[in-house]
């Protein structure tokens, strides 16, 4: 047990004491309205950053990198997914996995060390260390927010590269909403969502089914001749995918006090047809992996004279069901495998309690107080000793001063105990000057990750790989720092200039990754010290209704693997990426471009003999383009394309292709050049 110092407790606890017996002795009259709606009039609201703010703030005043990707964006480029909306991103990059799902990086760091939040609580189901972004959908989603670097003092593990979260919808009018998807290569999808007013009453609704039929490079079989087999869709190198989602949110609201409960859920079907067995070619084995995952949240905020009060309590489930059958070809009759090895079913918990206290506003001073209590627990036929667990007692705080209306001191400081490792003190530094047309914003950051229970426990045994934890695992620990210059240039009302330029150094110890015991077996361990470094520039012109975007950016890694091997310390890659978008305003129309360069990327890894091995895998582009178009302000058309270059597959050089990958010379990218139209149609 570790106790803290008793001064500390008092740093921490008497601003709570201070501020209840200066407010609770007063009347109601003192209780303002949570939001200044004179300010919504003039700003974008959707230009307000909530995550890790003391105060929302609009995106100018924040001190952090932050990109806000609105409503607007995610229909005018017909994103339905996360992964849909993240590949046309120039801060990220997604690795696809034609099984599994897709994952992202970012500052060169992904997996585990990325964050994904809905409204401020984590998603669980890391199956290879990430979330599976194509099981996140956005048709409930307000906007997304992407903050760069650790939040490692607000959100504690898992925030060291950054954090996406995302923000529910929050409508208050009676609304009626249809969406539906089709795509060329065997997507079909399809929602409603239904919000009812009956103020201060309000109900949200959502329902929605993702559909997608598998896809092929070459739709034939490669054994016997398509007629003789009852099942027409066996040989699929992008597995069939079905999803059911849905979301139900009651709220509760007045002037001066907000209470939200939401309870969503999702469930996924992942069919992989195994190959006709000899030498009838008339059975096989399929595997069936079905994934449900559901979140019940409740939040309250009560607002004070000049102090707000928020908690969160919330509690997610994560169940993941394979089984194998015996299917007879013929008939298409199946029955369950006898092995017991065939069959598995992992169980994931996770409660959070989160309760943060924003202290009376002093003159440009604004500061808060926090708690943060996680707990987690895994159990399975997988799991060691079949039932494990871990938690996670924090307390944080964060100041934000304002000097002189140009310069902003934001530091912050987190406290934890963990009952399987000892982590450290987490500070954090981030500063913002403005002046003239150029904003600098610089920061450094601690960040700290325990191993997750699937790292340390979970034996996983998937379509193609083996995956074994490891009890002795050490907690990842990394420092940050950033910066980065903006300079905005406005010549008229219609002509606007953007430059953005960032600079990152991340120094991670003990990275945890996945190291080859043989060709289908693979381990978590610890391989020591591991840096990224980079810069990006994004220059963005506006002129009437068009908007250009161009993106380069430099990203160098390095791995101790590579020391006393005669490897170069750092390794470069260089990405590109243009975007376009002009809207028509007699046609109420949009166009978008978007087109992006993936550099090569090298990577060190362990094989099966403990020696370094040194990979390099292509690059390789992506060309999308959607065409949108709203008729009578109720219905909206969306038609694009997506994988124009029509890019199947990248090259892997001098290293296996990945765990979960075939063991071919090359990895799945995408599949084939597809297109697609949206329909939403909105009554009011």
């Amino acid at each position: 047990m570790h106790f803290l110092p008793a001064a500390f407790i008092y740093f921490i606890f008497c601003p709570f004491l201070l501020i209840a017996k200066s407010t609770f002795k007063q009347d109601t009259s003192f209780l303002q309205p949570l939001i200044d709606t004179s300010l919504l009039k003039q700003v974008d609201v959707s230009e307000v950053v909530v995550s890790a703010q003391i105060t929302p703030k609009y995106i100018k005043d924040v001190v952090q990198n932050v990109q806000i990707i609105n409503r607007q964006k995610i229909n005018q480029l017909a994103s339905n997914t996360l992964q849909n909306l993240l590949t046309q991103q120039f801060n990220t990059r997604l690795t696809q996995d034609n099984i599994l799902g897709s994952s992202v990086s970012m500052q060169g760091l992904g997996g585990q060390n990325i964050k994904i939040l809905v409204d401020g609580i984590p998603v669980i189901g890391r199956l290879n260390g990430s979330i599976d972004l194509s099981q996140i959908n956005l048709n409930n989603i307000e906007k997304v927010e992407i903050i760069e670097g650790p939040l490692s003092v607000n959100y504690g593990s898992d925030a060291l590269a950054g954090t996406i979260n995302l923000i529910s919808r929050n409508l208050e009018k009676n609304i009626t909403e249809f969406n539906s998807y089709y795509e060329s290569v065997g997507h079909y999808n399809i929602d409603v969502l239904k919000s009812l007013n009956f103020e201060p009453h309000f109900f949200h609704f959502n329902l929605g089914r993702n559909f997608f039929d598998g896809w092929s490079k070459n739709e034939q079989f490669s054994i016997l001749p398509k007629k003789l087999l009852a099942d027409e869709s066996r040989f699929k190198e992008w597995k069939p995918k079905e999803q059911i989602f849905y979301n139900g949110k009651y709220s509760y609201r007045t002037s001066y006090f907000e209470f939200n409960t939401n309870y969503s859920g999702f469930y996924e079907q992942i069919v992989n047809r195994g190959i006709p067995r000899e030498p009838l070619f008339i059975n096989s084995f399929d595997d069936y992996y079905r994934t449900w995952r559901k979140t019940l949240l409740a939040n309250a905020k009560y607002q004070f004279k000049k102090s707000e009060w928020n908690i969160s309590l919330s509690h997610s489930a994560y169940n993941r069901i394979k089984n194998t059958y015996f299917i007879d070809l013929t008939n298409l009759e199946k029955n369950i495998s006898s092995n017991i090895s065939d069959q598995d079913t992992s169980k994931f918990r996770n409660s959070i309690i989160k309760s943060i206290f924003k202290l009376p506003a002093k003159k440009n001073l604004d500061s808060e107080v926090g708690i943060d209590l996680n707990f987690e627990s895994a159990e399975g036929r997988r799991i060691n000793s079949k039932n494990q667990s871990i938690a996670d007692f924090a307390i944080f705080t964060n100041l934000e001063w304002l000097y002189r209306q140009n310069l902003v001191f934001r530091p912050g400081l987190r406290y934890a105990h963990n009952t399987n490792y000892d982590p450290p003190l987490i500070p954090s530094l981030h500063l913002k000057y403005s002046f003239g047309l150029f904003i600098l914003r610089s920061s450094f950051a601690k960040g700290f990750r325990s191993p997750s229970l699937k790292e340390q426990y979970f034996n996983f045994v998937d379509i193609n790989h083996n995956i074994i934890g490891n009890e002795n695992l050490q907690a990842e620990n990394s420092n940050n720092f950033q910066f980065s210059v903006d300079y905005k240039k406005r010549f008229n009302k219609t002509s606007v200039i953007d430059l953005k330029t960032l600079f990152f150094y991340n120094i991670l110890s003990e990275k945890i990754t996945l190291a080859s015991i043989d060709d289908t077996e693979y381990q978590y361990v610890n391989i020591g010290e591991y840096k990224s470094q980079g810069v990006r520039a994004i220059f963005e012109y506006k002129f009437n209704n068009l908007t250009i975007n161009y993106s380069t950016s430099c990203l160098g890694r390095y791995n101790s693997l590579s020391e006393n091997n005669n490897i170069d310390q750092f390794s470069y890659s260089f990405d590109h990426g243009v975007s376009v978008n002009n809207f028509f305003e007699k046609l109420n129309t949009s166009v978008s471009l978007f087109f992006k360069y993936n550099d090569k990327l090298i990577s060190y890894n362990l094989n099966n003999s403990g020696e370094i091995q040194m990979g390099e895998i292509s690059g390789y582009s992506i060309f999308d383009f959607t065409i949108s178009r709203t008729l009578f302000k109720k219905l909206n058309i969306t038609f694009g394309g997506k994988n124009i270059l029509n890019v199947q597959s990248a090259n892997v050089l001098n290293t296996s292709s990945g765990v979960h990958q075939s063991s071919s010379n090359n990895i799945s990218v995408a599949y084939g050049r597809s297109f697609f139209t949206s329909i939403k149609w909105k009554i009011r």
